[in-house]
C-alpha cells in the first residue's frame, strides 16, 4: 500500500444522511482535469464520442435507478448534474459510482488512457431557490466556459 499518498479531505456534509430523499448538485472531474469529452464552441458544448457516451450513461442511470431526469451537462473535463433522489433505496455514492464505472468501461474500449478523478464533489440543495440556482448554473455552464476554473486551456 502506498504510504506517501496525501490525506484526502472529506467533502461530505458531516450531519447529512445521503441515503435520504432530497436534492443534490454534483460535479465529477476527469483525472488531472484532462479534456476527454469534447469542446466548447461559442456557448455550446460539442460532445465527441466519449462525451456522448458520458451523456448517454447519465440518461441510462436515470432509467436504471428509476429517477426523474434533471439538469446536467457534460463539459470538456468534468460533469455537472442536479439529482433529485426520491427515496432512501439509493445513496448518492451508489448513483455516482455506477455512472463513473459505466462511462470508464465504455470509453476505455477506444481510449485506454481515460480516468476519472477519485471521488466527486457534491452539495446538498437545501431550498427551492438554491435548486433553481443550481439548475441555472448547470444549464449556463458552457456559456461561462471561458471563465471556468476547470478550463485549463
Amino acid at each position: 500500500m502506498e504510504q506517501n499518498l496525501p490525506r484526502r479531505k472529506n467533502l461530505r456534509y458531516a450531519y447529512h444522511d445521503y441515503s435520504l430523499p432530497g436534492g443534490y448538485f454534483i460535479t465529477v472531474c476527469t483525472h488531472r482535469r484532462q479534456y476527454f469529452f469534447g469542446d466548447v464552441v461559442g456557448d455550446q458544448m460539442i460532445l465527441n464520442r466519449a462525451g456522448q457516451l458520458a451523456h448517454d450513461a447519465w440518461l441510462a442511470s436515470f432509467d436504471y435507478f428509476g429517477l426523474a431526469e434533471d439538469a446536467f451537462v457534460v463539459m470538456p473535463n468534468h460533469f455537472h448534474a442536479v439529482v433529485m433522489k426520491p427515496d432512501a433505496s439509493l445513496t448518492l455514492g451508489q448513483l455516482v459510482g455506477h455512472f463513473k464505472s459505466r462511462v470508464a468501461k465504455s470509453i476505455r474500449l477506444f481510449n485506454p488512457d481515460f480516468a476519472w478523478q477519485r471521488g466527486y464533489y457534491e452539495r446538498v440543495i437545501r431550498c427551492e431557490e438554491e435548486l433553481k440556482q443550481m439548475r441555472e448554473y448547470v444549464i449556463e455552464n458552457p456559456a461561462r466556459w471561458a471563465e471556468d476554473k476547470e478550463n485549463l486551456g
